[in-house]
């Protein structure tokens, strides 16, 4: 009997003992993957525009290649929809949490409502004062270089201008987003830093949607003002000009336009030499980057708190370039 119970008790002892190991093994190397093998991601999107659908279809790639889950939520602008799809991610257990921001200004109710769970910040980037390495980081472009792309083609295109005046109307996008505030300050300011007299003859925002730029300028051609570009904050905006300037019978040699983004679109407008420029964001880096970010925060890697992705100035010069990105 004593011999029995000598050897129930050292199988007891080794049970423990293995039960630690597999324990601290769990505990090494990050957060353990969920129950069916794979890490969860939750995306939120603030919308489904032109640019943001081929970020998610990145998204979407990437996630695929990299054998995670990753479920894409649309917010549709709604910053009370936004905060829903994250508090949903963290309830059911999601290893980590990519936002597209609605708006910079909800921010921190964002990150309230991720609790303890990793958050990437992509495409739309809050003040770099709340992301923090490990923890809450963006994958996004510096949206001032945008602007300065612009105002460098704008320099040459009007390199000989009788004079250094410029009518200038600028269409941005969203009220208070960084992309709108980086993109239309960069813009001017390099122009003026050029030499160029800036008279702004317009400014209004149309949330980054073609119609709505389209109604603008139509607006502003009933005003009778002289103009001699139509600067806007991303391609949608810049079609939607083009359309209303192609409504009064005059020409985009007539009125230079010029976007940021480089979509389908807004390359196919360059070809048919009715855009003068756009700016190239990569939404498949911004994507895929965003995901990369997901993975190696959820499994305990170093992060760094923001990755920037580069711009790149598109015209008709190098415009085989993105034919087809």
């Amino acid at each position: 009997m004593r011999k029995m119970k000598k050897m129930r008790t050292i199988s007891v002892l080794l049970l423990v003992c293995v039960m630690m190991v597999v324990g601290m093994m769990a505990g090494c190397g990050g957060k353990e993957k969920s129950s069916d093998g794979e890490y969860k991601i939750g995306l939120t999107l603030s919308d489904r525009d032109k640019y943001l659908t081929s970020m998610e279809k990145a998204s979407l790639a990437e996630a695929t290649a990299k054998n995670v889950t990753l479920d894409v939520q649309d917010s549709k602008n709604s910053v009370d929809s936004q905060i829903s799809h994250i508090a949903f991610f963290v309830k059911q257990g999601y290893d980590a949490i990519i936002v597209n921001l609605v708006d910079v200004a909800s921010v921190e109710d964002v990150i309230d409502a991720a609790k303890d769970t990793p958050i990437v910040f992509v495409n739309r980037m809050p003040d770099e004062s709340v992301l923090e390495a490990n923890k809450i980081v963006a994958v996004s472009s510096v949206e001032t270089e945008a602007g300065e792309f612009q105002a460098e083609f704008l320099t040459d295109y009007f390199a000989e201008k009788e004079t250094k005046t410029l009518d200038v109307v600028m269409i941005t996008g969203a009220d208070g987003h960084l992309g709108s505030i980086g993109r239309t300050e960069a813009v001017l300011a390099g122009l003026e830093s050029s030499g160029f007299t800036v008279n702004l003859q317009y400014q209004d925002t149309a949330d980054w949607d073609r119609a709505k730029a389209m109604k603008k300028i139509q607006g502003f051609f009933l005003m009778n003002k002289p103009v001699d570009v139509i600067i806007c904050n991303n391609d949608e905006m810049a079609i939607g000009a083009i359309e209303a300037i192609k409504a009064i019978d005059k020409t985009t040699d007539d009125i230079c336009v010029v976007g940021v983004d480089a979509t389908t679109e807004g390359i196919a407008s360059i070809a048919d030499r009715d855009l003068k420029c756009t700016v190239f964001q990569d939404a498949v880096a911004q994507g895929a980057g965003s995901v990369d970010a997901a993975v190696q925060l959820a499994s305990g890697e170093d992060v760094v708190a923001f990755t920037p992705i580069a711009w790149d100035l598109v015209t008709l010069d190098n415009l085989d370039k993105y034919m087809g990105v």
